[in-house]
């Protein structure tokens, strides 16, 4: 016959009692007796009220005796009568092999006695003994529940399950392959730009590993925007740190002035989390895009509300380079944009024409007016151009009286 039970898999020593008679009387102790203040077992009533830090230590150490210690008393319920039960803070010699039971006083009306009980030759049958956890060969402790109890592991709660919490000594493993386990801060190798730092130091240590974000100007790359998790103050546009609003992300863009040709021709594209983009409040109704050669709009399910001003300078251009404006994408699905995208020689000079441009709508529903219009200064040849539209899969004039190219 197998040396457990089929119920908690507990190995057990031989019994004073016909197996299957034990494991009857055992069931029905967990089941059925309404005074041991452990019907928790089949999750009946929660009868455990308070239960302290127990821990099995070898004392003195390296003396092969082991014990359980209570830093505290356990305080239960009893199912009966409604009475609280104390079991006093106690420390227990553990024997290897051994069953350890918790007695009381069945039925009792009053405060009932209750103790420890290690049973190394088989268990009384009786209702006041109930048995609580199995000591095995190397004193760790298995209880009713199979939560363990380890010897020399630190303490951690009555019939509670151990935490995530590495105790003293304990070192780590990269994989069930690894042949040599270390401490965390000797297993994990910082890398490039990596650096890594011990807080609290002899106390309660913390691994931090910080990634320095590299400066980065902000005519580089791309500009990330998200309504609901972005940051108009604190935002710098970057994917993990995006800008709240594209009004505000224009703006950044737009103080970056380039100096030179080289940093006109490095775009721009604005990747816009899904969400609805209002900007009608910011003075004018209009945002205005950076000076760049090449200006993206994209996105996944936006909606753009308000004008946008493509204003261009001919001082950063050469005549050979074709200023590009683009709204939507192939890959993404559609971007519906309400407002103006208004065109204009921004800073002319005697006689300088801006050169030609294109403007690209692709899955885009668009529900305003394209306008190429001239400077506001009058000033001969300051015109700005043409300007190309190339349009794919769009809808324009779509539900409004709008939807004009002039």
């Amino acid at each position: 016959m197998p040396n457990e039970t089929d119920r908690f898999n507990w190995p057990v020593p031989a019994w004073n009692a016909d197996w299957q008679k034990w494991q009857d009387t055992f069931q029905d102790l967990i089941r059925n007796v309404d005074s041991t203040v452990f019907a928790t077992m089949s999750n009946m009533t929660l009868v455990m009220k308070d239960l302290p830090n127990v821990e099995v230590k070898e004392m003195p150490p390296a003396s092969g005796d082991w014990f359980l210690e209570m830093v505290g008393p356990a305080v239960f319920i009893s199912r009966t009568h409604l009475t609280e039960i104390t079991l006093p803070a106690e420390t227990v010699t553990l024997v290897a092999g051994s069953i350890l039971a918790l007695t009381f006083t069945p039925g009792a009306v009053g405060p009932q006695a209750i103790e420890w009980e290690v049973y190394s030759q088989g268990v009384d049958i009786a209702p006041e003994v109930v048995p609580v956890g199995y000591v095995d060969q190397l004193y760790n402790i298995i209880w009713f529940n199979g939560a363990e109890l380890a010897a020399g592991g630190g303490a951690q709660g009555l019939f509670e399950f151990p935490t995530s919490a590495l105790s003293a000594g304990d070192k780590v493993r990269v994989s069930a392959a690894d042949a040599l386990a270390n401490y965390l801060d000797s297993k994990v190798v910082a890398g490039t730009n990596v650096v890594m730092t011990i807080l609290n130091p002899g106390a309660n240590e913390q691994l931090q590993v910080n990634v320095p974000v590299a400066s980065v100007p902000t005519w580089y790359g791309d500009v990330h925007v998200d309504i609901v998790y972005g940051d108009d103050i604190g935002g710098t546009g970057q994917v993990g740190n995006p800008y709240q609003t594209l009004a505000r992300a224009a703006a950044v863009e737009l103080a970056s002035v380039p100096i030179d040709q080289a940093t006109y021709e490095e775009s721009r594209t604005f990747i816009l989390a899904t969400g609805v983009y209002d900007h009608t409040g910011v003075p004018g109704g209009a945002i205005q895009m950076p000076y760049r050669s090449v200006v993206k709009i994209i996105g996944s399910q936006v909606s753009i509300i308000g004008d946008i001003l493509w204003y261009q300078d001919p001082n950063l251009m050469f005549t050979s380079t074709i200023a590009q404006f683009y709204i939507g994408s192939p890959d993404t699905p559609t971007i519906e944009f309400t407002g103006d995208v208004i065109v204009k020689n921004s800073v002319p000079t005697a006689g300088l024409t801006m050169p030609d441009k294109e403007m690209g709508l692709e899955q885009v529903i668009f529900k305003g007016n394209i306008e190429n219009q001239k400077s506001t200064r009058i000033v001969v040849g300051e015109g700005t151009g043409d300007l190309r539209i190339n349009a794919r899969n769009c809808l324009f004039n779509y539900g409004g009286p709008t939807g004009h190219i002039f």
